[in-house]
């Protein structure tokens, strides 16, 4: 395959390639043999910079909506690194990422080295500086004395995809050991497992849907017993979309019985305690088993600690 970017000449019945670099040479040693004004120099200025691709974009409007949010060294660099890349290559910046700064060929000339070099410079520089602004204060101040582009990203990468890795394994632990209780409303905990999930997916890492949903059947709790063995036998697959609407339709069903358990268990209390009163004073406590030993031993009391 042939880079878009390299010209082609033919020599006698040869094609021969020119790399970017190659062409540039060829140009500088032109140079050398004639006098060029400012006019000409601007249109080979103009014409090595196209062959060598060390054009710098200016950023679009359409293109500044892809800038990621701001990255404040917490959470979510994966999720924010892939949008930094996106956006760098929606501006034709994402070579400063990989490339180092070009070594200039023995031979070539001032027009070469001041306009190859300083544009690829200008460039790098300009990259460097869009990398900084999406990070907070704080770490744009730590960060901003990096070379390069390239040595700003691979530093940020080191640090914080380490840290990650840390952080994966976290919110990996919270959601296999999270567990459901009969004392709080289902829905709530239903929420907090979908915050959990959230965090993963945040992290990089990606839920399988059956997976998710079967552990939650497994988390519910011992009040749920019956509806989590109907869900386990039940033979058409549920996503897990699905199985948090029913829940929600039997969350309100089971707040609904657990309501008129309680009304009428404060019905029988108060027929107990009408009963009871209806009695009056001739109402008595049996006596049949209530006895006093008649070998309690009681002891005087002490006429000189009372003071007689």
């Amino acid at each position: 395959m042939t880079d878009i970017n390299t010209n082609s000449k033919i020599v006698g019945n040869t094609i021969v390639v020119e790399t970017p670099d190659e062409v540039a040479l060829h140009l500088a040693k032109e140079l050398e043999k004639t006098q060029i004004t400012d006019s000409g120099m601007d249109n080979v200025r103009r014409n090595l910079f196209a062959n060598g691709s060390t054009n710098t974009t200016i950023p679009s409007s359409a293109s500044q909506g892809m800038m990621p949010d701001l990255f404040d060294g917490k959470s979510g660099f994966k999720t924010w690194q892939e949008k930094m890349r996106y956006y760098l290559v929606s501006i034709n910046m994402e070579r400063y990422l990989t490339e180092d700064p070009p070594i200039v060929p023995q031979g070539t000339t001032y027009v070469y080295t001041v306009g190859g070099m300083d544009t690829w410079a200008q460039g790098d520089y300009c990259c460097k500086g869009l990398i900084l602004n999406r990070l907070v204060n704080d770490l744009f101040d730590l960060y901003s004395k990096a070379k390069s582009s390239k040595t700003l990203w691979l530093t940020l990468e080191n640090k914080y995809k380490t840290d990650e890795s840390g952080m994966q394994r976290f919110s990996t632990a919270k959601f296999l050991n999270f567990k459901m209780v009969d004392s709080k409303p289902i829905m709530e905990q239903v929420e907090a497992l979908q915050r959990i999930s959230q965090e993963i997916e945040l992290e990089g890492m990606s839920i399988c849907n059956v997976f998710k949903t079967n552990c939650l059947i497994e988390k519910l709790p011992p009040g749920w017993l019956d509806f989590k063995n109907y869900l386990n036998f039940k033979r058409k697959a549920m996503t897990f979309d699905d199985l948090v609407r029913r829940l929600m339709i039997e969350g309100n069903n089971h707040g609904a019985h657990a309501g008129a358990q309680n009304q009428g268990h404060d019905v029988n209390v108060a027929e107990h305690k009408a009963k009871l009163k209806g009695k009056g004073k001739g109402f008595s406590i049996p006596q049949k088993n209530l006895k006093v030993s008649s070998t309690a031993n009681f002891k005087k009391s002490n006429p000189e600690r009372n003071g007689h």
